[in-house]
């Protein structure tokens, strides 16, 4: 063997043995450390703490910014803004009998369904700015009918079949772009 790993193979292991824990240089320090090192130890290390918890909670917030901008969060706000009006009273009922842990019938379920549409429904005549959603979403009845947009922009129609790029501009009748008379 030559260079490095024979020099190294010729050393011989050092006989020193180290004490993995020192109890007695332990026990003197800790006599000798007063109340206030201990508290700014404790202090700095809740810190630290602190600031780990942060930066893993903006880093989660970053990865999931748009989990907040969905229909059913931007719907969710829409109804705690109008709670109080008539026509979502009863939903507001239903979701209070929901959260105090109660169980719904079957007919209570189908209006709870049903409100909730009709909440999707309000929120999206409501509703002013820019929605994403793929030309099949934009084509179910409930969208349509509720959401008149005034452009819409289809991202990769390239690849997608003539039809499927058709559905969205059709049923939506947009103000400008492709329309029914088309």
């Amino acid at each position: 063997m030559e260079g490095e790993v024979k020099s190294g193979m010729n050393q011989k292991p050092v006989q020193q043995r180290f004490e993995a824990f020192a109890r007695d240089a332990a026990e003197a320090e800790r006599a000798t450390t007063d109340l206030e090192d201990h508290f700014l130890a404790t202090y700095a290390m809740n810190e630290v703490s602190i600031d780990i918890h942060d930066a893993r909670t903006a880093a989660r917030k970053a990865r999931r910014q748009n989990v907040e901008n969905s229909l059913h969060c931007a719907a969710l706000r829409y109804f705690e803004h109008h709670r109080t009006e008539e026509r979502f009273a009863e939903l507001a009922t239903l979701i209070d009998k929901v959260r105090a842990g109660e169980e719904l019938d079957d007919n209570s379920r189908a209006y709870f369904k049903a409100s909730i549409k009709l909440l999707y429904s309000d929120f999206l005549q409501d509703f002013h700015g820019t929605i994403v959603t793929t030309p099949i979403g934009a084509s179910v009845s409930a969208f349509r009918n509720a959401f008149r947009p005034d452009i819409v922009i289809m991202d990769e129609a390239g690849i997608m079949r003539e039809l499927t790029t058709l559905s969205p501009s059709l049923t939506s009748a947009p103000r400008h772009g492709l329309s029914p008379a088309m």
